[in-house]
């Protein structure tokens, strides 16, 4: 549980230092993708100084499932 846990920190602090360097993943939403680890994405969008997590998704489930 640690590892997963220093993994989404490490992820979450990424982001806070670079937002830019993720792809967009819903062009329409502006919404980015941060692929944590092998098994976990999140999902954010940057509004002027903030920062929104949409979701944090398992990459094992099924994507239909994905809703943003």
């Amino acid at each position: 549980m640690n590892r997963v846990k220093s993994e989404f920190t490490q992820a979450v602090s990424r982001i806070q230092s670079s937002p830019e360097q993720f792809p967009i993943f819903l062009k329409r939403k502006n919404i980015r993708r941060c692929v944590a680890s092998p098994q976990t994405s999140i999902y954010f969008k940057v509004n002027k100084n903030d920062i929104e997590i949409y979701a944090v998704f398992d990459n094992r489930r099924n994507p239909k499932k994905r809703k943003l």
